[in-house]
């Protein structure tokens, strides 16, 4: 599924909603960190390994400091 949604044939909203994305990605960049411990540790039950593996790819994409 993961590639479908990177690719854009599934929107991501299918799995994960926009405000928490916004928030697991809010954390991320706050933390200067993709790492899933910290996401999950701050959101806990609120958010899956799996929907903060999709922020992970999110990020990678569209996330300027990820690149460099």
């Amino acid at each position: 599924l993961v590639p479908y949604i990177l690719e854009g044939k599934v929107p991501l909203s299918v799995i994960i909603s926009p405000e928490l994305l916004e928030k697991a990605a809010n954390i991320m960049r706050e933390l200067a960190t993709t790492q899933m411990g910290p996401v999950k540790e701050i959101l806990g039950d609120e958010i899956s390994f799996g929907q903060i593996k999709l922020v992970q790819q999110w990020l990678h994409q569209h996330e300027q400091w990820l690149k460099t």
